[in-house]
């Protein structure tokens, strides 16, 4: 899932955010630097690609051109206060984590990196920036953004008992304030619209990775209403059992009678200690150690998705019962449903079955059949909505 950091970083921050979060795994010694890889079409047009370099990276988030150090948005340089990013993080399901890292199984890091990249592509098309002095909103669909893949939680608040951070395979994705108009200006990026579109962005990421995963012979189990799963064969308990940070948040959020994921992130934020920096293959021997006890069966579990071979969608009709679904449920609240609303819910019902391609298939059939009637782009809806007869 998506979750996006509610606070922004300031540009004071941004001097030292690299090698306090970034250049360091989340267990990793200092010989072993996390990479990380820039994204956007925002990136592009700056000349950006590939490996992200410390000096480039604190070019842009002062709102410079890291070539030359052009101040590109005005009101970026020289105030330390202002904001300079978001911060936002794809988090992979715990058996994801668990089969790709103890398993060895590089195959599953690789389909989170490319279920996290789909997601980014769909992201960006929410960006907007102002003109005519603030008053107009205009959307841009570019960001300049840097991510980095890490493998390891937090320790949790039990880190006494000898053990280290768990498995968690999770992408940051660092989007910078600053983005391209139409008119070839640069300019503060604002991000109330991408803010809107994590529940979008959260159901496209985990349905590309079900397709990844299934295509790689891994059958999936649908665990809630929004989608989220995990690979078949794992229990809650098993889940649990590697998700000790998590249980630290929902025992904080239980004693202070708290609830909702604005409050579980500002709780994670107060409560997370210092990284636990161990060589990795000791780590890896403690969570195999920790497997073994709760009965998970990696290795059966890589031998039997290699003998399965692809699964492929089975039932295309699936698709067209998720959008009827969505546009059902959508309707009750509004009258007109923004088209992130109604693929979302969708991708939600057709998880493991459809994906976004064949959503988009099946929403223009009805669109072309009269079901769905074209609301036009709005600020609040950038990408279009749509309405019932």
């Amino acid at each position: 899932m998506l979750v996006m950091s509610k606070g922004a970083l300031t540009a004071a921050q941004a001097e030292t955010y690299y090698e306090e979060k970034y250049s360091q795994d989340d267990y990793y010694t200092e010989k072993q630097r996390v990479v990380g890889n820039w994204f956007g079409r925002g990136a592009a047009e700056l000349g950006l690609s590939g490996e992200v370099a410390t000096e480039d990276f604190r070019a842009v988030l002062r709102g410079l051109r890291p070539a030359s150090g052009e101040v590109l948005v005005h009101k970026a340089n020289g105030y330390d206060d202002r904001r300079a990013g978001w911060d936002a993080t794809f988090n992979a399901p715990k058996s994801v984590s668990i089969q790709g890292l103890l398993g060895d199984d590089h195959r599953l890091i690789e389909a989170h990196r490319k279920a996290v990249s789909r997601a980014l592509v769909e992201l960006e098309q929410y960006a907007l920036s102002r003109r005519r002095g603030g008053s107009e909103w205009v959307v841009t669909s570019n960001i300049v953004a840097t991510r980095f893949d890490h493998i390891a939680a937090r320790p949790a608040s039990g880190a006494a008992d000898g053990y280290g951070p768990d498995p968690h395979l999770h992408t940051h994705v660092v989007i910078a304030n600053m983005t391209r108009r139409p008119d070839g200006e640069w300019r503060g990026l604002d991000p109330v619209e991408i803010y809107r579109a994590q529940n979008f962005a959260t159901a496209i990421y985990r349905s590309e990775l079900a397709r990844e995963v299934q295509q790689l012979g891994y059958e999936i189990r649908v665990a809630g209403h929004d989608g989220r799963w995990e690979l078949d064969g794992y229990t809650r308990e098993q889940v649990m059992a590697f998700s000790r940070r998590r249980q630290d948040i929902e025992q904080t959020l239980a004693r202070e009678g708290l609830a909702g994921a604005e409050a579980a992130q500002n709780i994670a934020h107060r409560t997370r200690r210092s990284k636990d920096q161990r060589e990795e293959q000791a780590l890896k021997e403690e969570w195999r150690s920790r497997a073994q006890e709760y009965g998970i069966q990696i290795e059966r579990y890589v031998a039997q998705s290699r003998e399965r071979g692809s699964i492929q969608f089975r039932y295309p009709e699936k698709a067209e019962e998720a959008i009827r679904q969505s546009i059902d449920e959508n309707s009750e609240r509004e009258a007109v449903i923004d088209r992130r609303a109604l693929e979302a819910k969708a991708l939600q019902h057709a998880m493991g079955w459809a994906d976004l391609r064949q959503i988009r298939t099946e929403s223009e059939r009805f669109r072309q059949n009269g079901g769905l009637i074209v609301a036009g782009e709005s600020v609040n809806s950038p990408q279009g909505a749509y309405t019932r007869p």
